[in-house]
Parts: structure tokens; C-alpha cells; sequence
């Protein structure tokens, strides 16, 4: 809905609806999201013939607009801080929870999160099962008691969200085998930031089979069962990946392109969170504000892809032409200053996977480049592979409970 006072409407009837005692929903649920918003809900219950409490945690990870350009406030050091601020701000609330509704003696929490949210709820996993190796739940949560079998943390579509390097606790450690993390080689969104940067995500991993074909027309069938009243989610239902000698699925070109190449795309962690990381967050905003801006573009412009990196000032009164369509003429400078970050990202990768090749050929070795091509190709639809209803498809394909 569009009405930001009823946003949480639906988590909390289903909180309702599973016999929850009480709820909550913090002020970001509530009102126009801004970058830094982190939408939380919070309800909980007592087990039926005990005295334990189940505390349910739900981060919202859908239609939160601006708040889209945390996701590229990575930081210069550590976790990725947009994912990182998020995860304070869960706990804090969760805290002042379990405070505030009295909660006290055998707790269990689940906790659950998509894309952004699932970045943010892998991390309050990990901060939640280092409070319980390190005896520290009452001081980080509150007056209860949490085992780690009593702590459960399923997010789906899951980013590299934390930042390891030798002599830190290993993101596989056994504290944090409670934490489950579903993520599709062919989702881009999972694949960034790089590990080849240190990013890493918290304890077990669940992957879609992404890549066999009966678990793929079962997930599209369930998909065209569950959403048949959602033409936009039915849509995904007619894609095609346009494979080539190079690229036969939409994981080659996240493995071939993100992973092999992200530092050359950012330069440096560093340089990207002093040169780079603002600009795009600017146009991240203006861009979520003016939804349809982006697709419009890349539905009528992937084609001349090779042409925009080579010439990249042919560019500027193309974003004015679509700025100015769909009503961002005066975020027109900030929509150009990402593109020339991103072009020149993108001219330091060309500089690497074509070493030695002089400028003149660059253009026609993109262009019988099969990654290259693979991206041109596909570019409206590389993104196909994060969508919820997918996950929740490919899921219910594989569970037995769905089994018809």
C-alpha cells in the first residue's frame, strides 16, 4: 500500500493470526522511508503448556524506496555499514522489546529477512549467537534465557553482509549453525559486495538448484499457481536467458563478471567509500523515487552498451532525455556523476580482461566478447532471479509439506 501508516498491516495480522500476544512496529514501518530506514516488526508467545516465549522478528525487505541506497553505503572498513546500521537498529528495538513487554525466562527467536533485510538479519544472527557463546544475552538482549537451539535465522536472497579476514571468528564457526542463509548463484544480489573483498555471509547455507531443469518448471509452475492474480510476477514466468560460447546461465555472468572483477569495478574499498559510494546513493534515491526511470533506460539503451563505455559524454543527454521523461530533470547531474563512476568501474575491467589491447580494439573485443554480449543480452532480466515469489517457489518445489 501506499499508505505508510498501514504498511505493517500485514505482518501484524499474521503475527495476530499465530497467536501473538502482543506487537510492535518501530517508526521507520510507519512513515515515508528515508536512506537510512530499517522497517521492523516484533511480536511474540507463549508456547502452548510451557513457560517459554517465542519472540518472532520480522525486517521488512520489500518496497522500502529510498532506503535501497544503504545498500551501497558499504563503508571503508569492517561489515558493510548500510547492512551493519540496520542490524543496530534491529537489536535495539528488539531490546527495548523484550523490556518493554516484561519478557523474561526460556526464550526462543526466529528471525527472517529478504535482500536488503536479509543482509541485516544474517547480521543480528551473528551478533545474537556471539551474545550466547560469550554469555552476554542479558546484557545485548535482556533478562532471559536464549540457547543457540533456541535461536533461529532463516533470510533469503541473502548479500555478503559481514567482513572477515584471518584471526576473526570464521563465518562457518559451529556458534553459528543456527543461522540458515538462502541465496541462487544466478541472483546478482548475492554476489555483492565480493568475497574477493572479504565480504562473507554467517553460518549454513541453503542454494537453489537453479540449474535443473525439473526444479526450475516445477518452482515456474508453482509461480503461475501461488501469483495468478499478479500479472507482474507472472511476467517472470516468460523470460529466456539468451545463452552464448561464454555464458549459459545468468550465475556465469555474476561469477565471471562480479566476482572476478569487483575490485577493478570500485578501484578500492577505500576509494569507493571517500570518491564514489555518495553519488551513488544519491542516484540510488532519485531513481527509487521515479520508478520505471531505470528499465525504460536499460529497455531501450542496453544495445549500445559498447558505444556509451567507449564514448561516455554520448551518454549525458540520453540520462537528460529520460530524466526529464519521467520527471527527474532537476536529478539529471546526479543520475550523470554515477554513470561516469560506473562507466569508469567498467573502462578499469576492460582495462584488466583485455590487457594489452590497444583502445582502438576495445570496442570490437566487447563486441565478440561472450560475457560482454551474455550482459547486453540479458540486461532486463539478470535481476529475474531475485525475485521473492522465485525463492518462495523454488522452495515449495523442494519441500515435501508443498508436495501436491
Amino acid at each position: 500500500t501506499e499508505d505508510y501508516s498501514k504498511r505493517s498491516d500485514s505482518v501484524i495480522a499474521f503475527m495476530i493470526a499465530i497467536g501473538c500476544e502482543a506487537t510492535y512496529t518501530n517508526d521507520d514501518y510507519k512513515q515515508k522511508p528515508t536512506e537510512n530506514s530499517v522497517q521492523v516488526a516484533i511480536g511474540h508467545k507463549t508456547l502452548t503448556g510451557t513457560t517459554t516465549t517465542v519472540i518472532f522478528l520480522a525486517i521488512n525487505g520489500m518496497n522500502y524506496e529510498s532506503a535501497f541506497a544503504s545498500n551501497f553505503l558499504v563503508g571503508a572498513s569492517g561489515d558493510h555499514q548500510g547492512f551493519s546500521e540496520g542490524k543496530t537498529v534491529v537489536m535495539n528495538a528488539l531490546k527495548t522489546y523484550v523490556s518493554d513487554e516484561e519478557i523474561t525466562g526460556d526464550v526462543k527467536i526466529l528471525a527472517t529477512g529478504y535482500s536488503r533485510s536479509a543482509a541485516i538479519a544474517n547480521l543480528v544472527g551473528r551478533e545474537v549467537s556471539d551474545a550466547i557463546a560469550e554469555e552476554k544475552v542479558q546484557e545485548k538482549i535482556g533478562d532471559i534465557t536464549l540457547e543457540k537451539e533456541s535461536a533461529y535465522f532463516y533470510s533469503f536472497a541473502t548479500p555478503n553482509c559481514g567482513y572477515y579476514e584471518n584471526g576473526m571468528i570464521s563465518p562457518d564457526d559451529a556458534r553459528y549453525s543456527n543461522i540458515h542463509y538462502v541465496i541462487n548463484d544466478d541472483d546478482l544480489v548475492t554476489h555483492v559486495p565480493s568475497h574477493t573483498a572479504g565480504f562473507v555471509r554467517y553460518g549454513q547455507a541453503i542454494r537453489i538448484d537453479s540449474h535443473n531443469d525439473d526444479a526450475r518448471d516445477k518452482m515456474l509452475w508453482n509461480v503461475k499457481r501461488v501469483f495468478a492474480d499478479y500479472g507482474d510476477v507472472l511476467d517472470m514466468c516468460d523470460f529466456s536467458f539468451k545463452s552464448n560460447s561464454k555464458v549459459s546461465n545468468p550465475a556465469d555472468i555474476n561469477n565471471d563478471l562480479i566476482d572476478a572483477y569487483f575490485i577493478e569495478l570500485i578501484k578500492s574499498r577505500e576509494h569507493y567509500a571517500s570518491s564514489i559510494q555518495a553519488d551513488l546513493m544519491k542516484a540510488t534515491v532519485v531513481l527509487t523515487e521515479h520508478k520505471g526511470l531505470l528499465m525504460d533506460f536499460i529497455d531501450n539503451e542496453s544495445g549500445s552498451l559498447a558505444n556509451y563505455v567507449m564514448n561516455p559524454d554520448s551518454l549525458n543527454p540520453v540520462i537528460r532525455k529520460y530524466a526529464d521523461r519521467w520527471g527527474a530533470s532537476d536529478s539529471a547531474d546526479d543520475l550523470i556523476k554515477a554513470k561516469d563512476h560506473l562507466i569508469n568501474g567498467v573502462k578499469r575491467v576492460l582495462s584488466e580482461r583485455y590487457d594489452g589491447t590497444s583502445q582502438i580494439l576495445i570496442p570490437f573485443k566487447i563486441q565478440n566478447d561472450g560475457l560482454m554480449i551474455g550482459l547486453k543480452d540479458n540486461a532486463a532480466t539478470l535481476l529475474y532471479s531475485h525475485l521473492p515469489a522465485m525463492y518462495y517457489c523454488y522452495l515449495m518445489q523442494a519441500d515435501p509439506n508443498y508436495a501436491e
